[in-house]
């Protein structure tokens, strides 16, 4: 077994220690941050040359979101759909249930896709947020993104009309926005056929897994 394989499995157990919510223990996150670090140091692809590498869709099996959880937030968690959106959708409640994470070498897009509940119901609904990634050969990891739209949609048998309900908002209420893409970046720490690791401009950091099956953005 390879370093870099011996290092994927110790990475794997500690997030199998989270709770329901995704949220690891203080030694957890501390473990997991150091093995971030050392598979960055055994990375096989440099994003830049190997968009296709990195392409396809990726589950989100952990995440921090910034400073330390983020003030607690984990993968599931309670949300604003403001937020989510980039500060383009009205103000909403939700529940997030799973973000997952979309790359498209060809088209060059770069996609986060959040399952989420809402309203009294728990009623289902899918929040994509799109965008385009770009490189620099200056900085070979780091994909320069602009998103430039954000849509609401309703999934598993939700309909506009009850997604609406669920969010307060009036039936027929826009549930899309494009906008001017603001500027962030993700540095890839390491990316394998099966393991990609972000971290972010704000200094989150995202553990994903490839997904296998239909995409939902594409």
């Amino acid at each position: 077994m390879s370093d870099a394989q011996q290092l994927k499995a110790r990475l794997h157990a500690c997030v199998d220690t989270a709770d329901e919510a995704g949220g690891l223990d203080e030694e957890n996150f501390t473990t997991l941050m150091g093995l971030i670090n050392d598979l960055a140091q055994v990375n096989p692809y440099v994003a830049a040359e190997r968009p296709d590498i990195v392409a396809g869709s990726w589950s989100t099996l952990f995440a921090s979101f910034g400073a330390r959880h983020s003030s607690g937030k984990t993968v599931r968690h309670a949300a604003d759909l403001k937020i989510h959106s980039l500060g383009q959708l009205p103000s909403a409640a939700m529940q997030v249930l799973s973000i997952v994470q979309e790359i498209d070498e060809q088209g060059e897009a770069y996609n986060n896709v959040v399952d989420f509940e809402c309203g009294e119901d728990d009623t289902p609904g899918r929040l994509i947020v799109r965008g385009r990634f770009s490189c620099e050969a200056t900085a070979p990891i780091r994909y320069q993104v602009g998103f430039y739209r954000a849509e609401v949609l309703p999934r598993d048998g939700a309909t506009q009309a009850t997604l609406c309900a669920g969010l307060g908002f009036n039936d027929g209420e826009p549930l899309s926005a494009e906008f001017k893409p603001p500027p962030f970046y993700s540095d890839i720490l390491f990316v394998d056929e099966e393991l990609r690791i972000n971290r972010g401009n704000f200094g989150g950091v995202y553990v994903l897994a490839r997904r296998d099956g239909d995409t939902y953005s594409f």
